[in-house]
């Protein structure tokens, strides 16, 4: 993520150069780092955050565009991401309590809330994982607390180049949202990862199999959706 880290810094210091996003089959989109720090929400994101309350950890909390307004409401985040240069925007931004870490390092707690935002979920690389990575999170809740998600269904997305990748990962055995991908910034590429986007259907399926319930917040049209998952 460190590319991601490099992106946002450079934008907070006014420096104008794309995050280059390159999936495998060779199919390239380019962001602006303001998509990183722009906290106007959509609505499957507002009904993500009116779910947070109490003592709440930011799971993969990037650049701190969930975390930030969750504080100015009153909520504690303690917010946690693999990119030291991300942790330190998220001070820089005015995030007190944020760590270098790991989603699968011991969560700590007991926690109200376990934020997921951006598709986090997702790191979970396959859907054996996301359900490990739910069981993982949800071990660290206090009575009635909820893991609480962002991601997309993909299969709503009928642009042709996309709906030939998703038949692709269908003929190789793979879920419809298994992207493989490398972040590239300022004349850099950085290593391939692979980062799954579940349905709400395979959400409901691999939650189910780690004893734990879901439930929908919001679903838009594009297929991007919120939810919360509780123990059953």
């Amino acid at each position: 993520m460190e590319p991601l880290g490099r992106a946002v810094r450079g934008h907070l210091d006014g420096v104008i150069a794309p995050l280059r996003f390159l999936r495998d089959d060779g199919y390239v989109d380019e962001q602006s780092a303001a998509l990183f720090v722009d906290e106007a929400l959509g609505p499957h994101e507002a009904a993500l955050l009116e779910r947070c309350r109490g003592d709440v950890l930011d799971a993969g909390c990037g650049a701190g565009r969930l975390a930030l307004p969750l504080l100015r409401r009153g909520v504690r985040v303690v917010g946690l991401d693999v990119s030291p240069t991300l942790v330190d925007v998220c001070r820089r931004r005015g995030m007190r309590a944020v760590r270098v870490g790991s989603v699968w390092d011991d969560p700590g707690g007991p926690w109200d809330g376990v934020l997921l935002g951006g598709n986090n979920l997702g790191l979970g690389v396959t859907l054996a994982g996301a359900g490990r990575l739910l069981r993982h999170l949800a071990a660290a809740l206090r009575p009635g607390g909820a893991v609480v998600l962002s991601s997309v269904d993909v299969t709503r997305n009928a642009d042709p180049i996309h709906v030939a990748y998703h038949e692709r990962n269908r003929a190789a055995g793979r879920p419809p949202g298994m992207v493989r991908l490398s972040l590239g910034y300022d004349g850099e590429q950085g290593e391939w990862f692979d980062w799954l986007h579940l349905s709400p259907a395979e959400l409901h399926t691999v939650a189910a199999g780690e004893g734990l319930r879901v439930e929908l917040l919001h679903e838009h049209p594009s297929g991007a959706y919120a939810a919360a998952v509780t123990h059953a």
